[in-house]
């Protein structure tokens, strides 16, 4: 099951350090599936519940923000980026390619940069 979760979740393994690899699929089988198992049946049942609510509000975000997302994130795919750039008032948008739902585990090195440099310079 946690291999499952990882080509769910991470589009290439090769991104997660080798130091860190075990650590991430312990992570993964002791909190994240059962998490994604309860995430995925309330999903199910109450999508557009949870969802837009969160979506409505983006507009009342005044403030700078930094969109990061994953071009083959298979949960949340990438058109949710640019969804939700489109409601709030001052968005930037970066999408790893290819990378899939853990940019800053994916892609620690470079999402880093991009977070240090979006809160450094805006």
């Amino acid at each position: 099951m946690v291999t499952n979760l990882a080509k769910v979740a991470i589009t290439d393994p090769f991104w997660i350090p080798a130091h860190q690899s075990k650590n991430f699929f312990d992570f993964c089988h002791i909190y994240m599936i059962p998490l994604l198992i309860l995430l995925s049946r309330l999903a199910a049942c109450c999508k557009g519940d949870v969802y837009h609510p969160i979506l409505d509000r983006l507009e009342e975000i005044w403030v700078p923000t930094l969109v990061i997302w994953g071009a083959q994130d298979r949960l949340l795919p990438a058109a949710h980026a640019h969804q939700a750039a489109k409601r709030l008032h001052d968005a930037r948008v970066h999408i790893f390619d290819p990378c899939g739902h853990v940019p800053n585990i994916e892609r620690a090195h470079v999402f880093n940069a991009l977070v240090i440099d979006f809160l450094s310079n805006g």
